[in-house]
């Protein structure tokens, strides 16, 4: 197992039951973060994010990069290695409007 930690909550969570057609990635986030904004969203080596925190992570970063001038249309390479930065960063790019070129960072 690497430094990430999945756990599957079979009373939490039933693909069937969540209705997701013409949904973003982002919004669907966002809508996890007001079901349960306490609850562990990332957890890379040591470091937890709950999905409260994770939130506050990518709102910064996404005006970072809207007043940068990101929004649709716009690409980003992504320089990362497998960390709670990175999922903050591929989800902020997505809130921005842009995509995003994942880069080997080695």
């Amino acid at each position: 197992m690497d430094q990430f930690s999945f756990v599957r909550r079979d009373d939490a969570w039933d693909p069937d039951d969540v209705p997701v057609a013409g949904m973003t990635i982002h919004g669907l986030f966002e809508r996890q973060v007001a079901a349960a904004p306490d609850v562990s969203a990332v957890i890379a080596g040591r470091e937890t994010l709950t999905y409260r925190q994770l939130s506050t992570r990518v709102n910064r970063l996404a005006r970072v990069l809207i007043t940068a001038g990101a929004g649709p249309e716009s690409v980003m390479g992504v320089a990362l290695s497998r960390s709670a930065d990175l999922v903050v960063a591929l989800l902020a790019v997505l809130k921005a409007g842009g995509g995003y070129l994942p880069i080997d960072p080695a």
